[in-house]
Parts: C-alpha cells; structure tokens; sequence
C-alpha cells in the first residue's frame, strides 16, 4: 500500500514528488536525500519540494499520520525502539583518541 497525498499542496507535481520521495524513504530503509536519489537532478528535486512554500512539515506529517491510522486500522502494531546509549565518561583517562576513536559529543562531555 503506497502513500497517496492526493488533496495535498495544491500542485499534482508536488503531490508526485512527496509520493515519490515517501516511497524511497521506506523503501530502501534510509533517511537521506542523497541516499534516495539517483542524482544530482533528482536531489534537487527533492530540495525544491521542501522549500516550496505549499509543502509544510506539519502537512506532510498530518497526511503520513492519517495514512497510518488508516493502514492500521484493526491490526495489531508493534512498536520497538532502541534506546542503547554507550557512556564511556567513567573510561575517560583509560581511552585515548586515535583514528577509530573520536568525539561524538560536545567537548564537554568528553
């Protein structure tokens, strides 16, 4: 079942390019634009649908959420999350700096 934004923004274009767009995403599990697109063309199509003043986050979100309820509608839906957190604070005078381990946070946590 694919994404239809049909009502959406105003512009059949637009609605193509958010569909599109959606559909890459979830598809090849990635969460870049330069990872869904093929080149440099379609990059830049997909920045100038989200600077168009027609295409608002919250409407994006809004018709993705409906969608979902939709498609959800009397299943089950598991939700998992992963919440590991590696804190190596109490390692930092044991672990020093070197080409396979850097800074990941502010230098103050380091």
């Amino acid at each position: 079942m694919e994404i239809d934004f049909e009502g959406c923004f105003g512009d059949r274009r637009l609605q193509l390019r958010a569909k599109k767009m959606i559909s890459e995403l979830f598809s090849k599990c990635v969460h870049s634009i330069r990872q869904i697109s093929n080149d440099k063309a379609s990059q830049q199509a997909c920045y100038r649908f989200l600077r168009n003043d027609n295409t608002t986050e919250e409407e994006i979100t809004k018709h993705i959420t409906n969608f979902c309820g939709i498609a959800t509608r009397g299943r089950v839906v598991l939700s998992i999350q992963d919440t590991t957190e590696i804190n190596l604070y109490s390692h930092k005078n044991r672990i020093h700096h070197n080409e396979s381990i850097g800074k990941t946070a502010a230098p103050n946590m380091v």
